[in-house]
């Protein structure tokens, strides 16, 4: 069954994105339909769709756990939002030493964490519109039935269905809204807007039959804010006549509903109420909920950050009516009649923060999903169709968070389970909608793990390679970019591990050079690998490329998860920060993982030592675009100058080269400009820039942090250092020397391979500034024997390290039939 076409002014019959189909998708509907459908039509009929949904989150949550894409961003923090709601009805869970289990205690609790499980059943399959269509028609229709039923057959005063007029009334009235946007979204389609405007009558109608006053006050903010979004004319019609014909619609509906003589007087009884709630406190509702917000606030006082709990509220009534300040039919009452009146004296300020974020999380989400899909609307593109089906489920959303709100200020609607699962499920519903409706949101369906290899022996497109790597633009991201460089029967996808700077500038180069490039979390290892599994569901990479440490570990276990089938592993360092913990994961991953590559000899050697199968150890020196790094002024015509790149971290050794400086200006009389190419860790950099503060080096040290031009600037000095505790192959050194300059390095592994002390270029010892001092002190004053030596390494780099060798290799490699991975059982 196929979603109805949404209609908007830009695109009048374009397709929806079509949901998924199967036996998920139609038992999705059947429980949101009869969620919908059954909530006020039936005695507890919210809890039969409830119980279906999380029983088929419970049923999906292993798939998930094992294998599954990381919930949406907006559902995510829904997510979050409910836990801590239900951590905020745990307060005073355990009540004057007793457990308090029934409705308000543990109860509540259990149902809220429940409810997580139906957030992952919708995450992973919304239903279908039509289900959802038909299902609030019916849940209107059928509530404005029974009250009908109630008023005009039975006698009752106030509609009530199944649970009081309250209750009834706003839940109604909410229905009838849903439905009011429903239909205005699908006023082309009659076979769904005639069911949606009769639900929006009956539950209209039911609203009226209740007397709920509360709900009739927010009724104008709601109203308005649905046709201003859902107007069948928005983008052809002035915003301004617009929001007048809105503001027309709700003076007209209120000037309609005060000509009810019902409705009229029971808004003449609220307003004498209020006037006289003083005089009148025992007899009159408006002057009872007075005198309870009164003494929820008085409650809340003596003890702010905790509450008093549900007992103690409720057993000290009986001492406030004797004191006359409360009628005694509050007895009656458990709660104060205002949502945050009776959180803050039950729960305290605590529990008012939780239900701050119950309501702010999702309608801060709602709105920006409904702002953005508004916007790409009034764009007109292509997607216009899909995006107006994303903003229809933000307008409902937004809807659904302020009508609780406005119904808090007279009721506490969620002392009741039909509120709190109406309100749970409905937000719910709705994220997942507006999430999932957006053009180019990613299929969640569950996959088994042999169903990617099988897709991966297609022979009609390309090898599809997907690199990992960090976002810090280091060496490692240097040789990934390489890697991705377009080639003929290959398509390579970047994904970069997302850093603490600003990366936004170099994405939108990276693009522009035609790699296409991804970006994933960075704050937590777990949610890492699910956003890479969740890429590579997408994306179907026949080979993952993951580079460096510690980012090879949860690229490879994502890639893992959703059943890539070969697996690389790139090494960039020969010293990494491995513990006993992450070596034995290292060492398990090796079983699944088809190559393990050392960027240079001594990086295969370091894995080999580890424990790291030398059957699939190979080293593939890096390389370099010799056509960038090229050339330079002459030398007579360079700057007697030093550059290091390389970015601020532990592993670099810039101090030793920042007190060489001072041994030179302190000891040989010279004062070489030093330029300091990198970003990196600001705490190291600053530690940096203090310690030549500390030597009187401020103006000949320079910090230069991202240098987007590079090989200028290495064309035009002489010396090149790279000072170092440890490399795996120093890209930085190579690239200064391809440029012509002399090479200085730190005599450690990975810089030994680059430099041929006294031919190619010159080692110091490790962190021996005055050893480092005297050899740029040689170089600078014998200018001829530096200029002989760094036309000797420019020629050895040049023949050594070129890109279009290493990328042969590694294609070479990808290229290779795949060697067979025994199966292992990961953690």
């Amino acid at each position: 069954m196929s979603s109805p076409a949404l209609l908007n002014p830009a695109v009048r019959h374009s397709p929806l994105p079509a949901p998924q189909g199967g036996a998920w998708a139609g038992a999705t509907d059947a429980a949101v339909g009869l969620l919908l459908a059954g909530s006020l039509l039936l005695p507890s009929g919210y809890s039969w769709g409830a119980a279906l949904l999380v029983l088929l989150g419970l049923l999906r949550l292993p798939g998930w756990w094992r294998a599954g894409p990381p919930l949406p961003a907006p559902l995510r923090w829904w997510a979050a939002a409910v836990l801590l709601m239900a951590l905020g009805w745990s307060i005073h869970l355990f009540d004057h030493g007793q457990l308090q289990w029934k409705t308000l205690g543990l109860d509540r609790v259990v149902k809220y964490l429940l409810v997580l499980a139906a957030v992952l059943a919708l995450a992973l399959q919304p239903p279908r519109w039509r289900a959802v269509a038909w299902g609030s028609a019916l849940g209107g229709v059928g509530a404005g039935a029974i009250a009908v039923w109630q008023v005009g057959l039975q006698q009752l005063e106030r509609a009530e269905g199944h649970t009081n007029a309250i209750q009834f009334g706003n839940l109604a009235l909410l229905l009838g809204l849903w439905c009011v946007a429903l239909g205005l979204a699908l006023w082309r389609q009659r076979r769904l807007a005639l069911p949606c405007a009769l639900g929006a009558a009956g539950g209209l109608l039911a609203s009226l039959l209740s007397g709920s006053r509360g709900g009739w006050m927010a009724l104008p903010v709601l109203l308005a804010l649905t046709l201003w979004f859902l107007h069948p004319g928005r983008g052809k019609a002035p915003a301004w006549r617009l929001g007048l014909q809105a503001l027309c619609a709700v003076a007209l509906l209120g000037a309609a509903l005060l000509a009810v003589p019902s409705v009229r007087d029971r808004v003449q009884l609220g307003v004498y109420e209020w006037e006289h709630a003083d005089a009148q406190v025992l007899n009159t509702a408006v002057g009872l909920r007075r005198a309870l917000w009164v003494y929820a606030w008085e409650e809340g006082q003596t003890a702010p950050l905790l509450g008093v709990g549900q007992q103690a509220f409720t057993e000290r009534m009986p001492a406030a009516v004797a004191a006359a300040r409360l009628p005694s039919h509050a007895l009656l009452l458990n709660h104060a009649h205002n949502e945050w009146l009776d959180m803050f004296a039950k729960r305290g300020l605590l529990g008012c923060l939780c239900l701050l974020a119950f309501f702010a999380v999702p309608g801060y989400g709602f709105w920006r999903l409904l702002r953005q899909a508004d916007r790409q609307i009034r764009a007109a593109g292509a997607d216009a169709a899909a995006w107006a089906q994303s903003r229809l489920a933000a307008v409902c959303g937004l809807v659904t968070v302020l009508g609780f709100l406005g119904f808090g200020l007279t009721q506490v609607m969620f002392a009741h389970n039909n509120a709190n699962i109406l309100y749970l499920l409905g937000v719910t519903l709705w994220l997942a909608l507006s999430v999932h409706s957006r053009p180019g949101a990613p299929q969640v369906a569950l996959r088994p793990d042999g169903a990617r290899a099988a897709d991966a022996a297609q022979a009609d497109r390309p090898l599809r390679v997907m690199h990992f790597v960090s976002g810090g633009f280091s060496g490692a991201t240097q040789v990934a970019i390489d890697l991705c460089a377009p080639h003929p029967g290959q398509e390579s996808l970047l994904v970069l591990r997302r850093r603490a700077m600003d990366i936004t500038e170099r994405l939108q180069r990276l693009q522009a050079q035609g790699i296409a490039v991804r970006t994933v979390s960075r704050w937590s290892h777990w949610v890492t690998q699910r956003e890479v599994a969740r890429l590579c569901r997408q994306w179907r990479p026949d080979v993952f490329v993951a580079h460096g440490f510690s980012e090879h570990l949860w690229g490879r276990y994502g890639a893992l998860q959703a059943g890539v089938p070969r697996l690389l592993h790139v090494e960039h360092n020969t010293r990494e920060r491995y513990t006993a913990r992450r070596l034995r994961q290292s060492l398990e991953l090796a079983a699944r993982t088809e190559r393990i590559v050392g960027v240079s000899q001594a990086v295969c050697d370091a894995l080999v030592a580890r424990g790291h199968p030398a059957d699939k150890c190979v080293a593939i020196l890096n390389g370099i675009d010799l056509q960038r790094w090229q050339g330079g002024l002459p030398w007579h015509e360079r700057e007697d100058a030093i550059v290091m790149s390389a970015r601020f971290a532990q592993q670099k050794d810039h101090f030793t080269l920042i007190r060489a400086a001072a041994v030179l200006r302190d000891t040989h009389g010279l004062r070489p400009t030093v330029y300091l190419a990198g970003e990196g860790k600001s705490s190291w950099r600053r530690r940096a820039q203090v310690l030549a503060q500390e030597l009187g080096l401020q103006e000949q040290v320079r910090f230069l942090g991202h240098v987007s031009d590079l090989p200028a600037l290495c064309g035009r000095v002489k010396l090149a250092v790279l000072s170092t505790h440890y490399e795996g192959l120093g890209l930085g050194l190579i690239e200064a020397m391809a440029c012509g300059c002399c090479g200085i390095g730190t005599d450690v592994e990975g810089v030994r391979e680059i430099l041929t002390d006294g031919d190619t270029g010159y080692l110091v010892p490790h962190q021996d500034a005055a050893a480092l001092a005297a050899r740029l002190a040689q170089l600078l004053q014998h200018p001829e024997q530096a200029q002989a030596v760094a036309a000797r390494g420019q020629a050895h780099v040049r023949a050594t390290f070129d890109r279009r060798r290493m990328t042969q290799q590694y294609l070479d490699l990808l290229r290779a039939p795949p060697i067979p991975s025994p199966p292992s059982a990961m953690p």
